[in-house]
Parts: C-alpha cells; sequence; structure tokens
C-alpha cells in the first residue's frame, strides 16, 4: 500500500539515513544543500535554508511516480533538476505509487449467456416472414433516407448560407487549492493562542506539532501565568487538562540538547516529588542549568507517557525573560 503520509530529508546524495518517519518530524535542515520532504496524500512541499532561516520553497504533486505541478514560492530560490530528480526517486522508495494509482475496480459480474435457438430446416417453397428485429432495421433504413432527402430538398430550396458551427469551448481545470502539511501551519501561526488551538487534537501524538512553533516563537509570558492545572489533575485525566499551563519546580534529572530546526530546545527530566516526574522540552534558553540543578520550569500540558507528565515550555531564567533573539 501506498503511504498516506510521510518525511523526511534528502542532500544530493540521496535521503539523509535515519531522517524518515511517517508522522510528522520536528527535524529541519540544516544547510542550504538538505531539504526536507513532506509527502501527505499525493501533496508534497519541500522546506529548506534560505538565510539560515527555515521555510517553506517549493510544493509538487506526486502522481503516477512523477513530480507535476511543481511551483517554487515566491522569493525561495529554484531547486535545480538534480535535485528534483533526487526527490522524486526518494518519493518512488519510500512513498511508492500515488494513491490514486492503487484504487481497484471490481471485476465485472459474470452474466448468463443464452443458449442459440436451433434454426429450423430451410423450405424453398414457405413463406418467409422477416422477424421482428429485421423490420426494424427496415423501417429503420427507410427513416434514415427520409430524412436525408428532406434534408437535402431543404438545403436546395434555400438561399441563405448555413451558418457555421461555432468551436466548442475549451474549460480549464482550475489547480486544486495548496493545503499545507499541520506542522508547517502551526509554524507559521501568529499567536500563541492560534498555535495551541492548531496543535492541541495532535498533542496526543507527542510535543512535536507544538514545539514546531515553541522553538522560534514561544515568550515566557505565555507560560508565566497563574497555574491552570496541576501534576495530579494532569495525571488524573489528561485529556480535560491538554493544553493548559503549569509551573513546577524540581530537580534535573536529565537534560540533553535536541534542536528544532535552527534553534536550540533541550529535552530531560525534571523530578518534583519522591514519585513524581515531567518529561520536558525547553525552548529559549537553560543557561547553565546542568543535571541534579533546582529549577522553575513554565509549559504547556502535552500527554502523559508511563506515568510521566510531556510539557513543552521554558526555564525560569533572565535571559528567557527577554525578547527572543536568534540562538
Amino acid at each position: 500500500m501506498a503511504r498516506a503520509y510521510c518525511t523526511f530529508l534528502v542532500d544530493h546524495g540521496g535521503i539523509v539515513p535515519g531522517s524518515v518517519s511517517q508522522g510528522p518530524d520536528t527535524r529541519q535542515p540544516d544547510s542550504e544543500s538538505v531539504w526536507k520532504v513532506i509527502y501527505d496524500g499525493g501533496r508534497v512541499v519541500v522546506i529548506g535554508q534560505i538565510d539560515k532561516l527555515t521555510c517553506q520553497v517549493a510544493h509538487a504533486r506526486w502522481r503516477a511516480g512523477q513530480l507535476d505541478r511543481r511551483i517554487r514560492l515566491k522569493g525561495a530560490p529554484e531547486l535545480s533538476a538534480e535535485v528534483w530528480s533526487v526527490i522524486r526517486g526518494s518519493l518512488a522508495s519510500e512513498v511508492g505509487p500515488s494513491l490514486e494509482e492503487k484504487a481497484e475496480t471490481k471485476p465485472a459480474s459474470k452474466r448468463r449467456q443464452r443458449r442459440a435457438p436451433v434454426a429450423a430446416p430451410y423450405d424453398p417453397l414457405a413463406l418467409h416472414q422477416p422477424s421482428a428485429q429485421q423490420q426494424k432495421i427496415i423501417w429503420a433504413s427507410f427513416a434514415v433516407v427520409f430524412v436525408g432527402f428532406a434534408a437535402a430538398m431543404y438545403t436546395c430550396g434555400s438561399k441563405d448560407e448555413p451558418a457555421p458551427t461555432p468551436p466548442p469551448v475549451e474549460t480549464k481545470t482550475p489547480p486544486p487549492p495548496v493545503v499545507e502539511p499541520l506542522e508547517v501551519k502551526i509554524a507559521k501561526a501568529e499567536t500563541f493562542a492560534d498555535a495551541l488551538a492548531l496543535a492541541k487534537p495532535a498533542m496526543a501524538a507527542g510535543p512535536t506539532a507544538f514545539a514546531t512553533f515553541a522553538a522560534s516563537r514561544l515568550r515566557w509570558e505565555d507560560v508565566n501565568v497563574p497555574t491552570e492545572t496541576s501534576f495530579a489533575a494532569a495525571i488524573k485525566d489528561v485529556d480535560a487538562e491538554r493544553g493548559k499551563r503549569l509551573c513546577a519546580g524540581g530537580v534535573i534529572r536529565e537534560l540533553a540538547q535536541h534542536d528544532i530546526g535552527p534553534r536550540k530546545a533541550y529535552e530531560g527530566q525534571l523530578r518534583i516529588e519522591p514519585a513524581d516526574t515531567i518529561q520536558f522540552v525547553a525552548v529559549g534558553t537553560i543557561g547553565t542549568l546542568v543535571v541534579e540543578n533546582t529549577a522553575l520550569f513554565c509549559g504547556v500540558v502535552i500527554r502523559i507517557d508511563f506515568g510521566k507528565l510531556t510539557m513543552v515550555g521554558m526555564f525560569d531564567l533572565p535571559e528567557n525573560r527577554n525578547p527572543i533573539v536568534e540562538q
């Protein structure tokens, strides 16, 4: 079966090893010679870097094993034929034929065959009447001859030239509307509330969707608000508390850098009680924080993983209280 959704990174040599994913992925191109390809039900979006900024550069349609309707976005550089060839080969290996080619028609139902009647022996002395089918053919022939004769008589008696038949009007099918993948829509959201509304339905699958927005646009004032939920309430019913904001202090038990596109991000665990743990994705900066340091983390509730509460947000540091700058 052809895949309905797939993402991967490509360079001039083909697919970057380990970059193939069948769901939304936060990994982004890390140079201008690497591109991210998102396949969504026949729609292909190409994301690249322009002056160290990650943005959409082109889109196309995957159909019959080929890329057609290739369109470069305004202001983006033109992709070379070599790059399009690499993308086409990668889609052929990872996605396969487009969904339209997989549709199969049902076999036609078998019809009952009638046995031909046995013809009676021909008698030259008997009077033979034409069958009903033969009578229909004879009368149809007479009708055609009569209509042709009447038309000829009308043409001969008319002095006016017949009006020319206008040429058929060609109708062009408009191109399908551009449908952006969810992670692109979230990354382009103007406000925290807009990004949260778009990402909330996808949060049950993980922090990727909202982390894409948070890495570039989340501000301290977006999460430093009066507590909207608690650890106990989120563990009890995460579906009801998902998307709400929470601040919690504890000891950092795990910490590792995991960048999202061109911006720095950090993943780790924060122990807030002897038995309570928050799995966090921290954007902005972590300053001099290391494992075993005590810190305050404020963020958005995403989901529960094996009894651990997953959140996306920031640490309470002076650097994060200033406006966001390029990391």
